[in-house]
């Protein structure tokens, strides 16, 4: 079993996958995906404050008649609270009433929150994407990088409602969107599921592409950019088939229905991100990188073996001992030649003065 994964890992397509969840696992990708999720799920509350806001705009100033029937409605469906209901329906005017000022509000917090979640997405796909992860990128200056981010929001939010309007005509909308345009029979309706299936495959090519060719740190070759772009938008359309049919489980249970939307909403921002960040590693590692060189081997030179010695016994190498001896002997030989022409001449001393007393 060994050998077979040995040989079998060794195949270019192989190898390159395990790069890719290699580099995904050591640079974070999950966490930084479940960061993403979590900055996602923060950009709900300004966004719903806008349609809010839109929805106020709409009832009154462009159709001031259907206030009149939202009002009529929501008489009648929160009479059942009892006096909570009274409460909420003076409430629920008053906001509709000021749309101005729940839009503005909500824009202005969408606008801050929307760019940092668009920062951190580019952020966390180029540090997948880095050659170096300790070196970072230069970034724009603050009063720049904003409204392009704030535009790259735009552009991906836009991007992702078209692939979504898209395969929703190719599923449950598909026969609506039939009767709409008068198409009948099975084969016309297969057609325009199919065209639709192509509208979304070729809308969420087009946006991985201007994502990874936009966020990658360094220019990266179009082969390869186009491959991601195919591989993210049939992910992304895969995605978005199983968020339609956690929805149809979940609106056969009453508490599911309640909290089924948000879950969904959070597994999908959550996938969605970990697929772009997936993306970014498998990009970053289409080439195996290099051996590394071995370094060199530096051979010390070696050390003389330690003589043992008995206790009291001391040891000196033959070479010092020949020295110590030479320098002993010319020492002892000045010295005694020295001392002999002393004692010479002391005696020659004494036998001139016994000469000269004789005399």
């Amino acid at each position: 079993m060994q050998e077979w994964w040995s040989r079998f890992s060794q195949r270019a397509w192989v190898a390159h996958v395990l790069r890719t969840v290699e580099r995904f696992n050591v640079r974070g990708g999950g966490i930084a995906a479940a960061a993403i999720a979590y900055y996602s799920v923060l950009s709900m509350v300004p966004v719903l404050m806008l349609v809010f806001s839109a929805l106020g705009l709409t009832l009154t100033v462009w159709r001031p008649d259907s206030l009149v029937v939202l009002n009529s409605y929501l008489s009648d469906e929160l009479a059942a609270f009892g006096d909570l209901g009274k409460q909420l329906e003076p409430v629920i005017r008053d906001a509709l009433s000021n749309w101005a000022g729940i839009g503005t509000t909500g824009l202005v917090i969408a606008l801050w929150t929307g760019t940092n979640w668009i920062g951190n997405l580019k952020r966390a796909t180029r540090v997948l994407m880095r050659t170096d992860v300790d070196r970072p990128d230069e970034a724009l200056p603050f009063y720049l990088d904003l409204p392009v981010n704030f535009a790259a929001l735009i552009a991906l939010i836009a991007g992702v409602l078209a692939s979504f309007a898209a395969t929703g005509a190719a599923t449950s909308l598909g026969s609506t969107v039939a009767g709409w345009l008068g198409v009948t029979g099975a084969v016309a309706a297969f057609m325009l599921r199919a065209v639709s299936l192509l509208i979304s495959l070729v809308v969420g090519v087009l946006l991985f592409w201007w994502l990874f060719s936009w966020f990658a740190p360094h220019p990266v070759p179009p082969r390869l950019v186009r491959a991601a772009a195919v591989i993210g938008s049939v992910a992304l359309i895969a995605l978005q088939f199983v968020a339609g049919a956690l929805i149809g489980v979940f609106s056969g249970n009453l508490a599911a229905n309640l909290f089924g939307p948000v879950i969904i909403a959070m597994l999908f921002l959550n996938l969605f991100a970990t697929l772009i960040l997936y993306l970014a590693a498998w990009l970053a590692t289409a080439e195996a990188p290099l051996a590394a060189e071995p370094e060199p081997v530096i051979e010390l030179p070696s050390e003389p073996e330690p003589v043992e010695t008995k206790p009291g016994q001391h040891w000196v190498s033959a070479e010092v001992a020949r020295r110590s001896m030479g320098v002993g002997l010319g020492t002892g030989y000045t010295v005694g030649a020295a001392t002999g022409l002393g004692l010479g001449a002391v005696v020659a001393m004494l036998v001139a003065r016994l000469r000269g007393k004789a005399q």
